[in-house]
């Protein structure tokens, strides 16, 4: 599948992820309370700068349970290849750029001096920032329903036995699953439907 690609800067990395959602229409009378009914599926991708695979699909994972959890839509799931197909929205997260550092607050020497306790070489903090764009879509006809910037920075200070790059990989992913649920379900309720079909009225018109 290709879509148009919504930019504000160039960028040197990207993670695209991507949430299909299965098109219906709200029962009328419906409750403020019933979800969206909307099947969403969430796939993450490594555009220019190839990440890890596992970091990829841990991220898939983590960005659909938020979704399933907070009952917004009638339900969320990873990507199968079949979404693209039978799905009528595509929800896209590219991570357009990411940097990884580690501040440490000791000097080398100390650090490799044998007789410094096991604390002295914990004396850091990891942290990790990305610039994202989160995007909606219509599928078949691709038509942009939503799009917006965020920028997420973590950062973890580690205690003993613990994985400093691991842990800070789990505060990002987590903030970008809490970001991604409270976009997508801003007024997924109310006005997804009337959302998508002003995008597909306007995508139309273009085309």
């Amino acid at each position: 599948m290709r879509f148009a690609t919504v930019r504000a800067r160039p960028v040197a990395a990207a993670v695209i992820v991507l949430v299909l959602v299965c098109s219906a229409v709200a029962p009328a009378g419906a409750g403020s309370k019933a979800p969206a009914p909307y099947d969403v599926a969430v796939r993450v991708e490594y555009a220019e700068r190839v990440g890890s695979e596992s970091v990829r699909e841990w991220a898939e994972r983590e960005i659909a349970r938020e979704l399933q959890e907070a009952g917004c839509f009638a339900s969320a799931r990873t990507f199968r290849m079949e979404d693209g197909t039978t799905a009528d929205l595509l929800m896209r997260l590219v991570i357009r750029d990411f940097a990884e550092k580690t501040d440490y607050e000791t000097s080398l020497a100390q650090r490799d001096d044998p007789r410094a306790p096991p604390t002295e070489r914990l004396r850091l903090v990891a942290s990790l920032e990305v610039w994202t764009d989160m995007e909606l879509w219509t599928l078949p006809d691709r038509s942009l329903v939503r799009a917006r910037p965020l920028h997420l920075e973590r950062g973890f200070r580690p205690a003993l036995g613990q994985d400093a790059g691991y842990e800070v990989r789990r505060l990002l992913i987590e903030a970008l699953a809490e970001e991604l649920r409270r976009w997508a379900c801003k007024g997924a309720r109310k006005c997804l439907g009337e959302e998508i079909e002003r995008a597909r009225e306007k995508g139309g018109a273009a085309r």
